[in-house]
């Protein structure tokens, strides 16, 4: 049975300022249980209707393992539909040191606020073999449940990291790193050389890149639309942007993996 305590606790993770100072998320559904389990997290407590599944899961003394009536996951879970299982997890602490490898192929986030759309994003990343994103400091909270969930797992392969994205860029003109931004009045990346390497930016939802960014910018890509007469929308979800970019970058380069 939960306590009051418990389901207090748990449900203040639904806030980031809670996340923080606790230092944990929730982790919803089989699926992505599944993938907790193989990651290296640290599960605090797992909380399930199924007897069994608790019983012959996860036995370490340091998770908490509590058996709930499917009242109380309702009472706890986000999901429209309350699953059978939900986890708390410890959100690690930044040990990796950030630095930008020549070689590697990165994905920016700027200002990107819906939580969705980071989450799928992350997805993409883990799709396309993307392993590092960079967030701006004003990106959505890699933790929030919303973001989590659509992240499928690919929350618990990939490095993510917080920074400043005017030093980030700084750091890569130096080493000469190509930097690509998505923009409505950039060259059709259709027609326009790709490298292996290099920074893939993508802008807030409803402003697109920051323009304190442009300068830094040293190709600035456009999807063409194939629509006759002008007839097509304004623009492209920018989790739909990211997927037709991410697979352009591959494509051109494929025989090299």
């Amino acid at each position: 049975m939960l306590s009051k305590r418990t389901i207090k606790l748990i449900n203040s993770l639904e806030k980031k300022k809670f996340r923080q100072e606790l230092g944990l998320f929730a982790v919803q559904g089989e699926k992505m249980i599944e993938e907790l389990l193989k990651s290296d997290y640290k599960i605090r407590m797992l909380l399930s209707t199924d007897f069994y599944f608790l019983n012959n899961t996860l036995n370490t003394p340091d998770t908490e393992k509590i058996l709930v009536t499917e009242d109380e996951m309702h009472k706890i879970s986000t999901l429209a539909t309350a699953g059978k299982i939900m986890a708390i997890a410890e959100i690690p602490k930044q040990q990796q040191i950030f630095e930008l490898k020549k070689n590697n192929l990165y994905l920016a986030l700027d200002d990107l606020q819906d939580p969705g759309n980071v989450g799928t994003i992350m997805r993409l990343a883990s799709w396309f073999g993307i392993d590092t994103l960079i967030m701006s400091e004003n990106t959505a909270d890699i933790y929030n449940a919303k973001t989590v969930q659509a992240t499928m797992g690919a929350l618990f392969r990939l490095q993510v990291f917080y920074k400043n994205l005017t030093e980030v860029f700084t750091l890569a003109k130096q080493q000469t790193i190509p930097v690509y931004g998505t923009y409505l009045n950039g060259k059709n990346i259709y027609e326009t050389k790709l490298t292996m390497n290099g920074i893939i930016v993508l802008g807030n939802e409803g402003n697109g890149i920051n323009k304190n960014l442009d300068k830094y910018i040293t190709e600035k890509l456009y999807i063409p639309p194939f629509s006759n007469n002008n007839t097509h929308s304004e623009s492209l979800n920018v989790s739909v942007a990211a997927a037709i970019v991410c697979s352009e970058f591959r494509r051109r380069n494929y025989d090299n993996f």
